[in-house]
């Protein structure tokens, strides 16, 4: 918890703070822009090498992590699973079927709950060769994906499940 606190305050505040500043200061330009104005092209195109080599070594111990913990926990793969079919749904519901916030919130924390329930029931197992593929190809369909589909529903039904927890 104090790691939360102090590092929340102290590093992730800090930086996004000297981010927004920069940014400001240069008229809403984004970081490899300001680099290119104030370095030149070659600091820009080493800042972008290293922000993709860097974003790479996070993704990879991403799915490293989380196939891990799949293989080991198998119900919690199944969960996540169904949680993603969840949030693709609860999406369509809310923005294109326009349905109420509430009913849809309501109907969805009860649906999380069903596939936590789910995924205890009937877990999933794979290997971690077979999991690291399946998180590779839901890293590109997400980040390909328009944010109201499946991001915004999963983080908004997620804030319920960490409210839960945390009570």
């Amino acid at each position: 918890m104090l790691w939360i606190i102090i590092g929340g305050i102290f590093f992730g505040g800090v930086q996004d703070f000297g981010s927004l500043f920069a940014s400001i200061r240069h008229d809403g330009k984004s970081i490899g822009q300001i680099i290119e104005s104030n370095i030149g092209t070659s600091g820009k195109k080493l800042f972008s090498v290293f922000a993709w080599l860097t974003l790479l070594l996070v993704v990879a111990a991403f799915v490293n992590i989380v196939a891990n913990t799949f293989v080991s926990v198998p119900e919690a793969a199944t969960a996540s699973l169904l949680f993603i079919a969840l949030a693709i749904v609860f999406g369509i519901a809310v923005y294109r079927m326009n349905m109420p916030l509430g009913p849809a919130t309501a109907v969805g924390i009860l649906a999380l709950v069903g596939c936590i329930s789910a995924g205890m029931a009937f877990p999933i197992a794979l290997s971690k060769t077979t999991w690291i593929f399946l998180l590779l190809a839901y890293i590109f369909v997400a980040s390909v994906t328009p944010v109201w589909i499946l991001l915004q529903p999963r983080d908004y039904l997620n804030s319920y499940l960490l409210y839960a927890m945390i009570g």
